[in-house]
């Protein structure tokens, strides 16, 4: 956790230098040869960030600086123009400050609401590359928005709602940001990554050692078994699960396993030891060290 520390750093020190323009805190984004410039609204997500690591009161307070509450109290699902709407850019991950106030206990609808804008978001991507002049085969490829970036202007890949409500953590910086959050999942007799078919989860409440999940078995016909992990690497020990109001059971290792019968809820309440394991990208039945050797570069 002292890692942590250089960010609070800059964080703090930016948020020194602010300056109240209209009733509204401002924080410098840019810093010149002529000093400080480009001043915004405070943005919460990189308090968010640490927050979702450290679980630290001190960085959920760093998050709620200066809130703009006209901006991130609500989901906005315009997610372009950095700044200018809700702090969405490129990466589609617009609402990590929303997120954040429900993991908080302060916008209980969100889930709704973020599913209901990524729905909308992603039929407008498919809209947007089946128009003809996004058409590869006869497009003007000169045009000022063939560049590097159109990938990402018109992909309808836009996850940040499952990330967020699955994994429980905010999603990932776009541009090569590890994803941390707090749970993977497995399809048990698949022995594949990810939720088994008709399965949905939600992670609504995230503590230092501990996380509320629910899973729902959508199949009205068909059991499921989901394997749980600590972290998107492992790196979590799960201590013990609790279903419902019932005991608590013992567990212990960074995966446990859950049979759900045809149609059924399971509310759970897991204990969890972060940070306990060395993050890896092991599966419950593939260790990564026995794939293949890394490629290693040249040696001199």
């Amino acid at each position: 956790m002292a890692h942590l520390k250089l960010a609070r750093s800059q964080l703090d020190m930016l948020w020194g230098l602010r300056r109240e323009e209209g009733g509204q805190q401002l924080v410098p984004n840019r810093h010149y040869d002529e000093g400080w410039r480009d001043y915004r609204r405070f943005h919460p997500m990189y308090g968010v960030y640490l927050w979702n690591v450290s679980m630290a009161e001190e960085d959920a307070e760093r998050a709620e600086r200066g809130w703009a509450g006209d901006l991130f109290d609500a989901v906005n699902p315009a997610y372009h123009g950095y700044g200018k709407t809700n702090g969405g850019h490129m990466g589609f991950n617009g609402n990590t400050a929303q997120w954040f106030r429900f993991m908080r206990g302060n916008y209980p609808d969100y889930p709704a609401q973020v599913l209901k804008a990524d729905l909308q978001t992603i039929a407008e991507q498919i809209a947007n590359y089946r128009k003809a002049e996004n058409d590869p085969q006869t497009m003007d490829h000169y045009r000022e928005s063939m560049t590097i970036h159109m990938w990402q202007q018109l992909t309808p890949m836009v996850v940040e709602a499952l990330t967020q409500l699955t994994l429980g953590g905010p999603m990932h910086v776009y541009h090569g940001g590890l994803q941390v959050a707090r749970f993977r999942y497995f399809d048990a007799a698949g022995k594949r990554p990810g939720l088994p078919q008709g399965v949905a989860a939600l992670v609504d409440g995230l503590t230092h050692d501990g996380a509320t999940l629910t899973l729902v078995n959508t199949d009205a016909v068909h059991a499921a078994e989901v394997v749980i992990q600590g972290g998107v690497f492992g790196e979590h020990d799960i201590t013990s699960v609790q279903l419902g109001d019932a005991a608590p059971v013992v567990v212990g290792g960074r995966w446990v396993t859950v049979k759900l019968a045809a149609g059924a809820t399971a509310r759970l309440t897991l204990g969890m030891r972060r940070f306990a394991n060395a993050p890896s990208y092991d599966t419950p039945w593939v260790r990564a060290s026995d794939g293949p050797a890394p490629l290693l570069g040249r040696e001199l």
